[in-house]
């Protein structure tokens, strides 16, 4: 599996951090973007290749 992008600003997504209008929102946010890259990361069992924009 390779994840790719995982760089500052889409881990989280800006537009979903700019949305956010109260702290705990955002909390919420940061929670659930985690909680989706741990989700996709673990359920491969073979290998993970996590890729950031200096390799494209």
């Amino acid at each position: 599996m390779v994840l790719i992008a995982c760089d500052e600003g889409n881990l989280p997504l800006e537009s979903r951090v700019a949305d956010v209008a109260y702290e705990f929102e955002l909390d919420e946010v940061i929670a659930t973007e985690r909680q989706l890259f741990y989700v996709a990361a673990t359920r491969e069992r073979a290998a993970v290749c996590v890729g950031h924009r200096t390799w494209f």
